[in-house]
């Protein structure tokens, strides 16, 4: 990864991106370097097709 100051601009730069609700938000890395930024909205948690489909309950 880059400096601490340049991953914070990175950083900062994506999270100014909407989600919609509560979020995660990831860097993804490999040898050292961002390879990937990835975020998941509240909407991504619960979708009950896919749920069921992986065989997740609410425990």
């Amino acid at each position: 990864m880059g400096s601490f100051f340049e991953d914070l601009e990175v950083w900062k730069n994506f999270c100014r991106l909407s989600l919609p609700g509560a979020q995660l938000r990831y860097f993804i890395t490999a040898d050292g370097h961002i390879f990937a930024l990835t975020g998941f909205g509240a909407a991504a948690w619960q979708t009950s097709p896919r749920d069921k489909f992986i065989g997740w309950d609410h425990e």
